[in-house]
């Protein structure tokens, strides 16, 4: 936690509170005043206020962030919603790697692709543009109270299959009887499934040595 300065305001009169200005976090400093339990917050930058009953003084999340599946090469957007954040502050990180990716509206990733806007002091978005494969996984929405509140949602990152023309086969010419090998590859998340088909829409039919017949789906 970094203090800035100290500084001073009134309750009851002329009753005066020492405020410490904090830039992490709120301080809460309480005062019992006829048989009622009052206390001083202080903000981000400064920021002070008055306010009864402080016990029940906390954030939370009023939604959970959710599962997101998008292919590469678009926008992921995670939204975390929070009520009553007061001074604490939102960050992101992307769980598996632990690497930070926001604090508030400070973006720490040096990548040039992830970008955080918010509505207010309850909607917080972290945004990835161009997503690539290597930005699939778990991202944490934190507040950082003590203890620290937090929860997570999933990028899924789908990339389109295709074949890969330089591992398959081409034209291929046999005899009558003759043996022949082909090949199709292909590429894509998740893995793609191959199917053969005959352009003139007959069945597929393969003998082995042994002279079974077997069909190819």
């Amino acid at each position: 936690m970094f203090l800035n300065f100290v500084n001073t305001i009134k309750i009851d009169g002329d009753f005066l509170i020492p405020v410490i200005i904090a830039y992490e976090k709120p301080i809460i400093l309480s005062r019992v005043t006829n048989n009622e339990l009052h206390c001083c917050i202080t903000l981000s930058y400064g920021l002070s206020f008055f306010a009864p009953n402080c016990n029940g003084y906390q954030p939370k999340f009023t939604e959970p962030i959710g599962n997101i599946t998008v292919p590469v090469g678009r926008e992921a957007l995670f939204t975390c919603y929070v009520h009553g954040l007061g001074g604490y502050r939102v960050g992101w990180v992307k769980a598996d790697t632990k690497a930070i990716q926001a604090i508030h509206d400070h973006v720490i990733t040096h990548n040039a692709r992830v970008s955080v806007s918010h509505t207010d002091d309850s909607t917080w978005n972290l945004h990835i543009k161009n997503v690539q494969e290597e930005d699939r996984g778990q991202y944490m929405c934190q507040i950082n109270t003590d203890p620290m509140i937090s929860q997570m949602g999933y990028l899924d990152v789908v990339i389109p299959p295709d074949i890969i023309y330089e591992d398959t086969s081409g034209d291929v010419m046999v005899p009558e009887g003759g043996t022949v090998k082909l090949t199709c590859r292909a590429k894509g998340y998740p893995k793609p499934h191959v199917l053969w088909r005959r352009e003139d829409g007959r069945e597929i039919v393969i003998k082995d040595a042994s002279s079974t017949k077997t069909k190819v789906n």
